[in-house]
């Protein structure tokens, strides 16, 4: 028991700490729940849930709105704590970190609850609960759609109000809104879920009218908590507007207004003087950018194949800062030079000295995903047997082509371990 609270804590202050780095803001933006998951509204809170439960198991997460702060964190922490029954916070040991509070509650028959309050990025407090059955290791397959909720609250995203709602939809993402990333697909999934078909009509000869993807350093967390060094993917179009939203590609002229209407936040204005470039971002929260140095991606060409096996890696965890838990993510496609390619991926933890793998080999409809793919500039379309067909952002980093980007995940060229 003990070292299922330690897992659960590290676990969610992992989530925690990635989002400090969390560079587009969310404000005022409205709760979509993951792909799969269930929103219910009302009484001054989300209740989400995911589909694909399996016997015997509860994931259920409860985001409450915010509110304007009124004494410290801790004495918010407590308030909130009261209006959860006794026996569910019995044995709560409350935690303080910057900007956070949080305990956890674990028990052999009603799993592990856990209580998190934390200052929203524009200073609001927020409170949430999770509960999961059996416990914590057991729903760990959920662990990255809890972190999409995670990194929604800590940006102050949506309210609930009072009225009640139907459950949202499950595929209420937008078209290709679900990135490969480890940050924000399923971990239930080995690869990123199917998102339903676009609005308008998709033209391949579509050209998004871009400058080009330029590349800047920038730091983030990654596997055992560790800080990394990434080079984040922005967009410049020649309309002097910028993004960083590269989990949506417009299918068409018509659909560029979508792509901008999806994050608004994550869109910004450009501009080159005296050798820097100033991002001035539409968030009005958010200081301008200047960069003093940058990288420019490559495209790729109609011809060209790649060929090898990439990956891309994310978790998180705390053995970076002398912890006993460590939890990782990843996702991958093997290309072919003969143009074909297979998509697959997982997730596992370490704890406490004991290996645990989470098995994520399988998929509500398919283990892994085979088709053929072909690049054209910086676009990669995809044609899958299952007839299913995607079009994502691709590019190459300046050095080679041991670095791409597909959608908004960067991977690595590896040396495959069957």
């Amino acid at each position: 028991m003990k070292s299922s609270c330690r897992l659960m804590s590290a676990f969610v202050l992992a989530i925690v700490v990635l989002l400090g780095f969390v560079s587009t803001s969310l404000l005022g933006q409205e709760l979509t729940p993951p792909s799969g998951w269930t929103v219910r509204a009302g009484d001054g809170r989300f209740v989400l849930e995911p589909g694909n439960l399996k016997p015997g198991e509860r994931v259920t997460v409860e985001l409450f709105d915010s509110a304007a702060p009124s004494g410290d964190l801790a004495s918010f922490f407590q308030a909130q704590l009261q209006n959860s029954s006794e026996a569910d916070r019995s044995g709560c040991k409350p935690r303080q970190q910057p900007n956070e509070v949080s305990c956890v509650v674990s028990d052999r028959t009603s799993g592990d609850r856990y209580f998190h309050a934390f200052k929203t990025k524009d200073g609001q407090y927020r409170f949430m609960t999770m509960l999961m059955v059996p416990n914590s290791l057991g729903a760990m397959r959920h662990l990255l759609a809890i972190k999409r909720i995670t990194e929604d609250a800590v940006g102050n995203v949506g309210r609930a109000g009072s009225g009640e709602v139907a459950a949202a939809p499950t595929d209420a993402v937008p078209p290709q809104a679900a990135a490969t990333t480890p940050a924000t697909a399923d971990a239930s999934s080995p690869v990123p879920a199917s998102a339903p078909a676009p609005a308008v009509a998709v033209d391949p000869s579509f050209p998004v009218p871009m400058e080009a993807i330029y590349l800047h350093q920038e730091y983030g967390y990654g596997v055992g908590g560790m800080m990394t060094i990434e080079y984040k993917p922005h967009i410049f179009l020649k309309d002097g507007t910028v993004t960083t939203d590269l989990a949506y590609y417009p299918a068409s002229a018509a659909d560029m207004q979508t792509w901008r209407n999806r994050r608004p936040q994550s869109w910004g204005r450009w501009q080159k003087t005296d050798g820097k470039i100033v991002i001035t971002w539409n968030d009005p929260k958010r200081k301008p950018s200047t960069w003093n140095k940058w990288f420019v991606a490559r495209p790729g060409a109609p011809s060209q194949r790649l060929e090898g096996f990439y990956q891309a890696l994310g978790g998180g965890g705390n053995t970076a800062m002398g912890g006993d838990v460590m939890i990782a993510a990843w996702n991958d496609y093997a290309f072919s030079a003969d143009g074909t390619v297979t998509s697959g991926g997982g997730s596992g933890s370490y704890s406490g000295g004991q290996h645990t793998d989470v098995s994520v080999a399988t998929r509500s409809r398919k283990a892994v995903r085979t088709g053929r793919y072909s690049m054209n500039g910086h676009a990669i379309d995809f044609a899958y047997a299952d007839g299913e067909q995607e079009r994502k952002w691709f590019y190459l980093y300046p050095d080679g082509h041991k670095v791409i980007g597909v959608g908004a995940s960067t991977y690595v060229l590896k040396k495959r371990k069957d």
